[in-house]
């Protein structure tokens, strides 16, 4: 099929739409007419442009006239018939059409090459989609206008500031003060939808003109808003519109300075929940290990909080100011593993970044680095990773200079890693290598005398981040939770507690018909003991004593009665002497 020359006749335009997309968003990106020659390219496509593309899924969009998501590349229906299948690098695709008085003129392909681009883009797949139709909107307006250059270089300014500020809320108002465009962002952040546009919005500066970010009250329909961010005014080249406004509300700001801080606070061994003596062993092991450079390998089944502990070493050690690198050696395809992991340089392969790229081993030089699954790692990486902790020194794919390396190295699995090693499936000498200092991490089911705890914990945490109240449980849950066998672990747990508290109604208790079906059977009181209408609710501590109280009831008071209860409550003697002096401190 022969090409139109409508995207080629703008072809410049084209190329800079691609550049600042590829800028803003961090991926490659190309833009095909509707005979599949590259009107524009970014990273690897830039020297492709010009060319024709692989026309297999292109042709898909540009026949049904809708955008296609890739996520499975080399697997999908659709790349079956593609000639560079085989050699294919990329980890997911999205292609949108680009559409001309009804007619399908080109596709803009956003193509992720690594797993980070992917799962960035999947972090809010949805926006992105519409954020690409939109550009296929505003390319087609360019076919349109193309003619008028001062007009597309205007618009073109345009959209490379709502690119820029892409998670921020973006209103273009006009000279009368109507609403011209709003982006999605300020839908959400307004509580508005598209029926906004034409509406007036009254919008008033609180703080000086000369500041960067400058607040601002808005007026809409009524309710008012208090945000902060950039006005800026049109020039007279396109007189339909006249400031943008790109903003964040104030609750936005503060809840992102939240997460910040809470994200840049080290994970230490007292963010490790549980009074448990396997959890109080585990802090010991972390205070003894931490200042050393050995070798740490953690073991525990998924779910059992092994990258928590890792984080733990790294903050309790003297490299706690440098990075702490981590790579799921499970989730990574075998054939990226080694990139991944070392880097390459330049040209060191088909499809290689023309930049090179750094692997998770020099990111963490002078830090940690923690291998997660490592049992999952292919057996030819596993002699390479042998080599390199042995020497303490490697070269990217395709160098043949060697870099030092000083870092600490922290394994983790969930697998059987001698019966693996029986079978061939792992290195012997590796597992000597890594099994220096062993921690190993108890299943949720052998230490039961922590759920509560973890419950009271998590329950808090969600509380906040789901912005409700959940704070009364039921006499009846606390038993059932911890009958629960948990095969998913702490993970399990914390799933459960979201799912609880996105059910609990206005009276904000979590009742025990609440629980998921696998836990309804398990221990418990009979429904009948349930807090009857005008009956206080108990507290998660209350519940708990109130449960210890009558089991020690059932076998006595006596010391070997007690024993007898410490066992039936999966606790030690310990443990449940510590618990009753609570109780009898809060009873006095």
């Amino acid at each position: 099929m022969g090409s139109s020359k409508y995207l080629h006749d703008i072809q410049d335009i084209v190329i800079k739409f691609a550049k600042v997309i590829s800028q803003v968003l961090h991926v490659d990106v190309e833009i095909v007419d509707d005979g599949l020659m590259r009107i524009a390219g970014t990273g690897i496509f830039a020297k492709r442009v010009n060319h024709q593309a692989p026309g297999q899924i292109y042709r898909e969009v540009l026949n049904g006239g809708i955008h296609r998501i890739i996520q499975f590349p080399r697997e999908d229906p659709y790349c079956l018939g593609c000639n560079a299948k085989e050699t294919c690098l990329e980890t997911m695709e999205i292609s949108t059409p680009i559409r001309y008085h009804d007619k399908n003129i080109g596709v803009i392909g956003l193509i992720c090459t690594t797993l980070e681009q992917k799962d960035h883009i999947n972090a809010n797949l949805a926006s992105h989609v519409a954020f690409l139709a939109q550009i296929a909107d505003l390319i087609s307006a360019k076919v349109t206008e193309h003619l008028s250059m001062e007009e597309t270089t205007q618009n073109l300014a345009m959209l490379s500031r709502i690119l820029d500020d892409v998670e921020n809320g973006v209103i273009v108002i006009s000279k009368e003060n109507r609403i011209e465009f709003v982006n999605r962002k300020a839908m959400v952040k307004l509580r508005a939808g598209e029926s906004v546009l034409g509406e007036t919005l009254q919008l008033s500066s609180v703080s000086p003109e000369d500041d960067q970010n400058r607040e601002f009250r808005l007026e809409l329909h009524g309710r008012q808003y208090m945000v902060a961010g950039k006005l800026m005014e049109f020039n007279e080249t396109y007189r339909s519109y006249d400031r943008i406004l790109i903003f964040r509300t104030m609750k936005d700001i503060k809840r992102n300075a939240y997460r910040i801080t809470q994200q840049s606070r080290l994970i230490t061994k007292e963010n490790l929940v549980g009074h448990s003596r396997a959890m109080q062993d585990i802090r010991d092991t972390i205070e003894k290990v931490a200042p050393t450079f050995s070798t740490v390998f953690i073991r525990g089944e998924s779910g059992t909080g092994k990258e928590l502990i890792a984080r733990a070493i790294h903050a309790e050690s003297d490299r706690k100011a440098e990075p702490f690198i981590g790579i799921n050696c499970a989730a990574i395809p075998d054939t990226l593993l080694e990139s991944e992991l070392f880097g390459y340089v330049k040209g060191a392969f088909s499809g290689a970044s023309g930049s090179g790229r750094i692997g998770k081993f020099e990111l963490a030089n002078k830090g940690t680095l923690f291998l997660d699954e490592i049992g999952d790692m292919p057996l030819y990486l596993q002699s390479k990773v042998l080599r390199i902790l042995q020497e303490r020194a490697f070269s990217r794919i395709g160098a043949n200079d060697l870099i030092d390396l000083d870092i600490r190295v922290i394994a983790a699995t969930n697998r059987n890693i001698e019966d693996m090693i029986i079978k061939n499936q792992f290195r012997r000498d590796l597992f000597y290598r890594i099994n220096v200092i062993p921690i190993n991490v108890p299943p949720l089911r052998e230490r039961t005398d922590d759920i509560a705890l973890l419950f009271e914990m998590l329950l808090a945490k969600y509380n906040e981040a789901l912005g409700k109240s959940v704070t009364h449980v039921d006499s009846d849950v606390l038993p059932a939770l911890l009958a629960y066998a948990w095969p998913g672990n702490v993970r399990e747990l914390e799933n459960v507690v979201q799912y609880l508290i996105a059910l609990a109604d206005s009276s904000n208790t979590i009742h025990r018909y609440m629980l998921p079906e696998a836990m309804l059977h398990l221990g418990g009181e009979a429904e009948g003991d349930a807090p009857q209408k005008g009956e206080p609710i108990q507290t998660l501590s209350e519940l708990e004593h109130r449960y210890i109280e009558k089991v020690v009831a059932r076998y006595g008071t006596t010391t070997e009665g007690k024993k007898k209860a410490a066992k039936a409550l999966g606790i030690g003697i310990a443990t449940l002497y510590r618990k009753l002096g609570v109780i009898y401190q809060n009873e006095n």
